[in-house]
């Protein structure tokens, strides 16, 4: 596990692959976000539990090694505070089914990998709490 990046809003980004993840992690930055990053579904949940404070978006690849995107969603979900923080699923397969399965585990919002930069952004900028409503801030 690493630290955040410096950033106002804080996401936990959950994938593997390491192009996609310097992708997604480049552009959050440059936005202006903190970026953690976990490479598996057990490193992101032990992130989640052992932080005092939760991110303000998890953004989490539908497939990832180790527990399932889902179980990570449902230990988010199980958090003091749960509802608070939004979850982005990206996934290949943007099928009925998996919209299904997304609205069942409480997904805000689905992405498909790859997703256009502009289209991440605006999903995350959508989703995140203005600073009156974010308890997270990070030192700059």
């Amino acid at each position: 596990m690493s630290d955040y990046g410096k950033g106002e809003y804080r996401i936990l980004v959950a994938t593997e692959n390491v192009v996609q993840s310097h992708l997604v992690r480049s552009a959050l930055e440059r936005a202006g976000y903190g970026v953690l990053m976990a490479a598996s579904g057990d490193e992101a949940v032990d992130w989640l539990t052992a932080e005092s404070s939760l991110p303000d978006l998890v953004l989490v690849d539908a497939e990832i090694p180790g527990i399932s995107a889902f179980e990570v969603i449902g230990t988010l979900r199980y958090l003091d505070r749960r509802d608070e923080v939004p979850v982005v699923l990206r996934t290949e397969a943007l099928d009925e089914g998996t919209q299904v399965a997304c609205l069942a585990a409480g997904v805000d919002a689905w992405l498909p990998i790859p997703a256009e930069q502009r289209v991440l952004l605006e999903t995350v900028a959508r989703l995140v709490p203005t600073a009156s409503e974010s308890g997270h801030r990070i030192a700059v």
